[in-house]
């Protein structure tokens, strides 16, 4: 008997995506490697991670090479209070967390009472010890809420932690939707106000004045000038067990970050052609860019620069057209002084003052 017929296939695909997290290992940051968050933003450094800094501090995220040893890592999210906020308003909050979509998490049943209890683990290395907390929230993050509370037990020592976390049995698919849509938010507090504060712990319930993330005596790292958070190996998977991370290559990561955010930029200092195109008339003209690969909704372009970052003398920046239906392509509009049917190429120019960048954004 072939070996594959040993294991059903719905068996199968769950080994395969057996860590629901993206870009645990943090080896993805196609935005930045580094990131001061300042207050009432929401910023990302690797891949998938929010850093989400809705109060007065301010945090350095930076992709780091600090790791626990033996564990095949090469690369963390390293986390500074470079200004801290020692007195959080009641709706102020301080985040580190992945939001997962609908279509990742869609098998675990949650909403309903056969929903599947999960397992969440991480490394953490802070120069802060004592109670800290995670937390799971459901899509739109107004309806229910759980915190699961961990400790440090030592400062700059690099620690795993291991979670439980239940299926929540109520709120179906309205609260973690199985679509494309956001299903679920799952992260670490940095610290929170009074409205996002429960003395609830280690089960499921209602929110009222917001979503809860913490208790109001754990740690709040954004409280404490120059502390230091690194976290990597980030996994959640069905069970009551957390087996070893399920590490993947770095273009395997880099694939699935992609779904939901991908760029493409001009190298250091020399001409790189984006895409093609040609005039559709004496002011404009326009291109199809292929994306690598079917993007989680239309993406919204922005792009980087000026625009005499850009080749062919064009008077704007590109800007962004019409998608296709299963969001594989785009059309990439610019603007300048052309003849009629004229071929041209999008792309940068090496004598331009800055980086010319196209970045296409559909995260959740």
């Amino acid at each position: 008997m072939a070996l594959y017929s040993e294991i059903k296939p719905s068996s199968a695909d769950r080994i395969a995506r057996r860590n629901l997290i993206i870009n645990g290992q943090m080896d993805v940051a196609q935005r930045q490697t580094s990131k001061a968050v300042t207050s009432s933003a929401n910023e990302y450094v690797c891949d998938r991670f929010e850093i989400a800094a809705q109060s007065d501090a301010t945090i350095t995220a930076e992709q780091s090479t600090d790791v626990p040893s033996g564990q095949g890592h090469i690369k963390s999210t390293k986390l500074t209070v470079t200004t801290a906020d020692t007195s959080l308003a009641a709706a102020q909050h301080n985040l580190f967390q992945q939001m997962i979509e609908g279509t990742v998490s869609r098998h675990l049943n949650w909403g309903y009472s056969n929903a599947l209890d999960m397992t969440f683990s991480f490394w953490i290395k802070s120069s802060l010890t004592g109670n800290f907390t995670a937390y799971c929230l459901d899509g739109t993050a107004d309806s229910q809420s759980i915190v699961i509370p961990f400790t440090i037990d030592s400062a700059n020592t690099w620690e795993k932690k291991i979670l439980s976390v239940p299926g929540p049995t109520t709120g179906g698919t309205t609260d973690f939707p199985i679509d494309t849509s956001r299903a679920m938010y799952l992260g670490i507090c940095l610290g929170v106000g009074s409205n996002h504060q429960t003395s609830t712990v280690n089960s499921w319930h209602s929110n009222v004045s917001g979503f809860k993330a913490s208790r109001s005596s754990d740690v709040k790292f954004v409280g404490t000038t120059n502390a230091t958070m690194f976290i990597t190996g980030v996994q959640f998977e069905v069970g009551d067990t957390a087996t070893d991370f399920q590490h993947k290559s770095y273009q395997d990561h880099e694939w699935d970050c992609q779904r939901y955010y991908h760029s493409v930029k001009e190298g250091s200092g020399a001409y790189m052609q984006f895409t093609t195109g040609r005039a559709w008339g004496t002011g404009g003209a326009n291109g199809p860019y292929k994306f690598p690969r079917v993007m989680r909704r239309s993406p919204t372009m922005t792009a980087g620069g000026v625009a005499g970052d850009y080749d062919f003398a064009i008077s704007a920046v590109p800007a962004a057209g019409s998608v296709t239906l299963n969001n594989d392509m785009m059309v990439i509009n610019v603007s300048g002084s052309f003849t009629v049917g004229q071929i041209i190429v999008i792309g940068s120019n090496a004598g331009g003052s800055g980086d010319a960048e196209l970045k296409f954004d559909a995260e959740l």
